[in-house]
Protein backbone atom coordinates (compact mmCIF):
# COMPACT_ATOMS: atom_id res chain seq x y z
CA UNK A 1 0.00 0.00 0.00
CA UNK A 2 1.26 3.08 -0.94
CA UNK A 3 1.82 5.72 2.30
CA UNK A 4 -0.11 8.93 1.25
CA UNK A 5 2.29 11.28 0.72
CA UNK A 6 3.58 9.39 -1.96
CA UNK A 7 0.24 9.32 -3.30
CA UNK A 8 -0.29 13.04 -3.29
CA UNK A 9 3.48 13.28 -5.52
CA UNK A 10 1.12 11.14 -7.69
CA UNK A 11 -1.31 13.09 -8.09
CA UNK A 12 0.36 16.54 -8.61
CA UNK A 13 2.59 14.64 -11.39
CA UNK A 14 -0.24 13.30 -12.86
CA UNK A 15 -1.79 17.04 -13.10
CA UNK A 16 0.96 18.47 -14.60
CA UNK A 17 1.52 16.21 -17.19
CA UNK A 18 -1.89 16.78 -17.89
CA UNK A 19 -1.66 20.24 -17.89
CA UNK A 20 1.54 19.63 -20.12
CA UNK A 21 -0.85 17.60 -22.30
CA UNK A 22 -3.53 20.14 -22.80
CA UNK A 23 -1.40 23.15 -23.75
CA UNK A 24 0.56 21.55 -25.91
CA UNK A 25 -2.29 19.97 -27.36
CA UNK A 26 -4.28 23.01 -27.81
CA UNK A 27 -1.65 25.20 -29.76
CA UNK A 28 -1.17 22.21 -31.94
CA UNK A 29 -4.29 20.57 -32.56
CA UNK A 30 -5.24 20.38 -36.42
CA UNK A 31 -9.11 19.41 -35.80
CA UNK A 32 -11.11 22.20 -34.40
CA UNK A 33 -12.70 19.28 -32.51
CA UNK A 34 -9.31 18.58 -30.05
CA UNK A 35 -10.12 21.71 -28.73
CA UNK A 36 -12.73 20.67 -26.70
CA UNK A 37 -11.14 17.18 -25.82
CA UNK A 38 -7.81 19.29 -24.81
CA UNK A 39 -10.15 21.69 -22.78
CA UNK A 40 -11.47 19.27 -20.69
CA UNK A 41 -8.83 17.57 -19.81
CA UNK A 42 -7.34 20.83 -18.38
CA UNK A 43 -10.48 21.54 -16.34
CA UNK A 44 -10.34 17.99 -15.39
CA UNK A 45 -6.37 18.73 -14.03
CA UNK A 46 -7.67 21.71 -12.04
CA UNK A 47 -10.53 19.82 -10.54
CA UNK A 48 -7.58 16.90 -9.63
CA UNK A 49 -5.07 19.60 -8.32
CA UNK A 50 -8.09 21.73 -6.05
CA UNK A 51 -8.97 17.92 -4.39
CA UNK A 52 -5.37 17.27 -3.76
CA UNK A 53 -4.41 21.00 -2.43
CA UNK A 54 -7.24 20.28 -0.16
CA UNK A 55 -6.07 16.62 1.24
CA UNK A 56 -2.58 18.09 1.29
CA UNK A 57 -3.86 21.12 3.47
CA UNK A 58 -5.70 18.64 5.68
CA UNK A 59 -2.72 16.26 5.84
CA UNK A 60 -0.23 18.88 7.07
CA UNK A 61 -2.88 20.10 9.86
CA UNK A 62 -3.01 17.31 11.15
CA UNK A 63 1.03 16.53 10.53
CA UNK A 64 0.22 12.64 10.11
CA UNK A 65 -2.11 10.71 7.60
CA UNK A 66 -4.65 9.03 9.64
CA UNK A 67 -5.21 6.11 7.48
CA UNK A 68 -1.77 4.64 7.59
CA UNK A 69 -0.35 7.38 10.47
CA UNK A 70 2.50 8.21 8.86
CA UNK A 71 4.18 11.05 9.85
CA UNK A 72 3.98 13.74 6.72
CA UNK A 73 7.35 15.25 5.66
CA UNK A 74 6.26 16.70 2.18
CA UNK A 75 3.56 18.77 3.31
CA UNK A 76 5.51 20.69 5.76
CA UNK A 77 5.09 24.80 4.99
CA UNK A 78 8.25 26.65 4.83
CA UNK A 79 8.33 29.26 7.99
Amino acid sequence: MRSCEESMRIFFELVDNMLDLSNEGYTDREEPGFGVIYSVVRDSAYKIKKLAEGEKDALYNENRCIRCGIRNTFFRKEA
